[in-house]
């Protein structure tokens, strides 16, 4: 018998892909992407805060300043004024209203012919209180030999020696401290100072 043997097909040629040239290109140039670099603006930090940093308030040396105050006023200025009659310093350590009041004094006393002399003097503080740094009030106690005499000589009233407690209320201007009210206290008075300007006044 005859045999056929089939005839198979060639196996497919395998083809492989044409080498890839490269192509040509600026050996200066770089082969690779350069890396990014990002440049950080500095983020600007406001400064803190300047902290205000207040004093706190020189209590002994007001305290000393009220104390000096006071005394000059009842040791010398007040002298000056009502013995001599001479107001020109009452402005040192006195404000309104208690500066016209003193004013006032002294004209009346001019007007009518008459001055205060004082011996036998004693000044001594008692407190210091402060409501606030700009507000204070001093207790003394006050001894002293008074005498009102006219201007012509001889004696109007001779008041003896006195004892009293006085009070003083002071006010802080700037780097000084002022008497705006000054009163002598008698035995029952209530602690309060007051000032009672004379209407009408000679000193005008």
């Amino acid at each position: 018998p005859t045999v056929i043997v089939p005839t198979l097909p060639p196996p497919p040629m395998v083809t492989e892909p044409p080498p890839v040239t490269p192509t040509p290109t600026d050996e200066s140039a770089p082969t690779t992407a350069p890396p990014v670099v990002l440049e950080l603006q500095p983020t600007e930090v406001p400064p803190p805060p300047t902290r205000i940093v207040t004093p706190a308030p020189d209590w002994e040396g007001y305290r000393t300043a009220i104390t000096q105050v006071v005394d000059n006023y009842a040791t010398d200025i007040k002298i000056q004024s009502t013995t001599y009659l001479d107001p020109s310093r009452l402005s040192e350590v006195l404000v309104q209203p208690v500066l016209v009041r003193q004013q006032q004094s002294v004209c009346w006393l001019e007007s009518q012919g008459d001055y205060y002399t004082y011996g036998n003097r004693n000044f001594e503080v008692e407190s210091v209180e402060f409501d606030d740094e700009y507000h204070a009030t001093l207790m003394a106690r006050i001894g002293e030999d008074r005498v009102l005499r006219k201007q012509s000589g001889g004696v109007v009233q001779d008041y003896g020696h006195e004892v009293y407690r006085a009070i003083y209320e002071l006010v802080r201007q700037g780097d000084r401290w002022y008497i705006s009210c000054f009163q002598a206290l008698l035995e029952g008075d209530p602690v309060k100072c007051e000032v009672k300007i004379k209407t009408p006044s000679p000193c005008q």
